[in-house]
């Protein structure tokens, strides 16, 4: 999860404000459910047929 999180943390900085990400971040991300590496990977494993590690790297 740490790894996908950031990733997406990283990429969301890039484009927008930081005004927006703190907002955001305050508001939004932090009331998220929190889903497991593993339930991330069965996610993607379903929708695109493979591993995320063949997928991704």
């Amino acid at each position: 999860m740490e790894k996908v999180y950031f990733t997406f943390r990283m990429s969301f900085e890039y484009l927008v404000p930081e005004e927006y990400v703190r907002t955001m971040r305050e508001s939004m991300l932090n009331k998220c459910p929190v889903s497991s590496y593993e339930q991330v990977c069965e996610v993607i494993e379903k929708e695109l047929g493979d591993k995320p590690d063949n997928i991704f790297f």
